[in-house]
């Protein structure tokens, strides 16, 4: 309250007085504290894999796998038969690489028959694995129709991918991966062609 008597001088020091302070407390209750910048993510220095769900087709990870060197397995479903499979599997060159296991780019599974002399080590065997573009072409078959159909509820065959260093990865990215054609050759011949199938695909992920 300022009081009616007095000196003008004296009211008006008091006005200024009270309109700086009004205006700093306003300004101090209205401030918004700044919240602390995050760390950007680190750069790359692997790979991981997430498995799909689901007990069809898939693609698992092994438990050879290292950081940077992953191993996927090819898995059917349990209580189906078959004689072979192929896929075609899409990456993006600029982010992985396709490795190799024990130098080739599939290892076998050892379910399917594909020699009809098994004991014959210069028997060619339809087990094919190479790379084209982005894309990585694998496939395993039965030679001998005669040869019992197999069940496909295991690892048919290994494929493997390879972190890419130089990259501009960061820890936690998405690095693109999927079966773009797939094919089984049924443990029933009676068809006499190969059927198309759905192979599930995980998170493949910079780490």
């Amino acid at each position: 309250m300022i009081l009616p008597n007095a000196p003008r001088h004296l009211v008006a020091v008091l006005l200024v007085t009270l309109a700086v302070g009004g205006a700093g407390c306003s300004s101090r209750n209205s401030a918004t504290p700044i919240p602390p910048v995050a760390p950007p993510p680190p750069p790359a220095q692997g790979v991981s894999y997430t498995d799909p769900t689901g007990t069809s087709w898939r693609l698992v990870k092994d438990a050879a796998s290292t950081s940077t060197h992953l191993v996927l397995d090819l898995v059917g479903p349990a209580g189906t038969s078959g004689r072979g499979v192929a896929l075609t599997v899409h990456g993006d060159g600029t982010r992985m690489s396709w490795g190799k296991l024990d130098g080739a780019y599939i290892k076998d599974g050892q379910v399917f028959d594909l020699a009809f002399d098994p004991t014959d080590p210069n028997e060619p065997r339809l087990l094919v694995g190479g790379v084209h573009g982005d894309d990585l072409l694998v496939g395993i078959f039965q030679k001998d129709p005669s040869a019992s159909a197999k069940d496909l509820g295991t690892t048919l065959y290994s494929i493997a991918i390879d972190f890419k260093s130089g990259t501009a990865l960061k820890s936690g990215d998405v690095i693109p991966l999927s079966v773009t054609k797939s094919r089984m050759l049924p443990g029933d011949l009676s068809a006499g062609k190969l059927e198309d199938i759905s192979v599930a695909v995980g998170t493949l992920k910079a780490s």
